[in-house]
């Protein structure tokens, strides 16, 4: 009989965790915990939903607080464009 090649061990499949998911989980910060003081803008660029009149904002973070900057913008952006917010349709 011929030897037949080994196939490599496949990876398992990872889904990244959805903005849902995310907004789930609990993240730990100390009351009394120092960042910098420093703050830096968020990069990125999201368009408005609707045909209102539009905003624009920049949304920054303290440096040195270990959170998830991109999401934190995305907690912004999903809250000035609901329905039941100032801004709504079209921030």
């Amino acid at each position: 009989a011929r030897p037949t090649p080994e196939q490599p061990a496949r990876k398992p499949e990872v889904k990244p965790l959805s903005y849902a998911a995310k907004m789930a989980q609990l993240y730990p910060l100390a009351a009394d915990l120092k960042a910098t003081g420093e703050f830096e803008a968020v990069p990125g660029l999201a368009k408005a939903p609707g045909k209102g009149q539009k905003h624009r904002y920049r949304i920054d973070v303290e440096k040195g607080l270990g959170l998830d900057a991109g999401l934190f913008a995305e907690a912004v952006q999903k809250t000035l464009n609901d329905d039941r917010s100032w801004a709504h349709n079209g921030a």
